[in-house]
């Protein structure tokens, strides 16, 4: 897990599309700190086609800021990055 969040840190990630049956269910947000961490939610749509054409709920989230991201292990204050990142 931790190596996926320093490539996708890596390469400016700005958006998540949380979805269920996904790795970024909602159900699962309080498992994944580091979302938490660096992202708010922006947006809830839906999508009537996706579940055989029954509505599904997704919800787009949108960095916090413009600093780098980096894996966080445990929910918690985030210490703000420093020069040697």
């Amino acid at each position: 897990v931790e190596k996926f969040w320093e490539e996708a840190c890596k390469d400016h990630l700005k958006f998540l599309v949380i979805a269920p049956q996904s790795y970024f269910a909602a159900a699962d947000l309080a498992k994944r700190p580091t979302v938490g961490a660096w992202f708010r939610q922006d947006k809830v749509f839906s999508d009537p086609a996706l579940k055989h054409w029954r509505n599904q709920d997704m919800e787009l989230w949108v960095r916090k800021s413009d600093e780098p991201c980096r894996f966080v292990a445990t929910a918690g204050p985030v210490a703000p990055p420093t020069s040697d990142q």
